[in-house]
C-alpha cells in the first residue's frame, strides 16, 4: 500500500517588528510559495495587531495568541489560500516578532 498524499509545510516565516504602527507591513512579500490548505499566524508580540491575508482585510490578532486560518472550514473540497497569498499586520506597536506557517497537501 503506497501513501498518496502527505502533509507538507511550506518554509516558516518570520518579521522582526519594532513600531509599525500606520502601515500594513507584509510579513511574507513574496506570497506563500504553495497553494495551503491552513495558514499559521503567530502573535510574539507584547501587543495585539490587526492581520490582512488575501481578500480578508482585517482581523485581530491578540498579544501572545495564534490564529490558524482553514481555507477547507469553507466546505468547499480543495479550498486553498493561492500560491502568492501576502499575509500583512497593521497597528504593531511592541517590539517582538511574527511567524507565518502553512501547509499543503503533497504527492
Amino acid at each position: 500500500m503506497s501513501l498518496k498524499s502527505a502533509i507538507k509545510a511550506i518554509p516558516l516565516t518570520s518579521l522582526d517588528v519594532t513600531a509599525k504602527p500606520y502601515d500594513f507591513t507584509p510579513i511574507n512579500p513574496n506570497g506563500i510559495p504553495q497553494n495551503c490548505f491552513l495558514l499559521r499566524v503567530t502573535n510574539a508580540t507584547a501587543g495585539g495587531f490587526h492581520l490582512s491575508y488575501g481578500d480578508v482585510a482585517n482581523t485581530l490578532l491578540d498579544a501572545g495568541a495564534t490564529i490558524e486560518l482553514d481555507a477547507l472550514r469553507s466546505g468547499k473540497r480543495n479550498a486553498a489560500f493561492k500560491k502568492g497569498t501576502v499575509v500583512s499586520i497593521l497597528g504593531v506597536e511592541t517590539p517582538g516578532f511574527v511567524y507565518v506557517s502553512g501547509y499543503y497537501k503533497g504527492s
